[in-house]
């Protein structure tokens, strides 16, 4: 599957992980699954691991859906997002949708680093 996340209970974390290809119609999916899971809140903090992604099939119009699509599912509210990437053309990519994602409420980061996501994630 090109798309998979977990529930950390103890750190109260959404896990996920992409793997290319992944389309908007599977993350649709997958944001309906997070906001209607009944074992976390819809806003939970979630770490996106997109290390395995590849950004060579992204650009600013599959960025601009994606945005669309996440304001579909106002429940994620202000959740904290981390997303982990592999290089520097993917952390372009990220700051670049974070950038124009600006308008979204959720607090966004990108790092190259899992840890330091993480722990940026965790430390609120």
């Amino acid at each position: 599957m090109p798309i998979e996340f977990k529930f950390n209970k103890q750190k109260m974390t959404l896990y996920g992980a992409l793997i290319s290809p992944v389309t908007l119609e599977e993350f649709r999916d997958v944001l309906k699954k997070i906001v209607h899971s009944p074992d976390f809140p819809p806003d939970i903090r979630t770490l996106w691991d997109l290390r395995k992604l590849d950004f060579k099939e992204i650009n600013r119009h599959v960025e601009e859906s994606l945005i669309e699509l996440k304001k579909q599912f106002p429940q994620r509210g202000e959740a904290k997002l981390a997303f982990i990437v592999a290089d520097s053309l993917a952390f372009g990519m990220t700051r670049m949708y974070e950038i124009m994602a600006d308008d979204l409420p959720q607090k966004t980061r990108v790092f190259l680093n899992y840890s330091e996501g993480e722990q940026w994630l965790l430390d609120s």
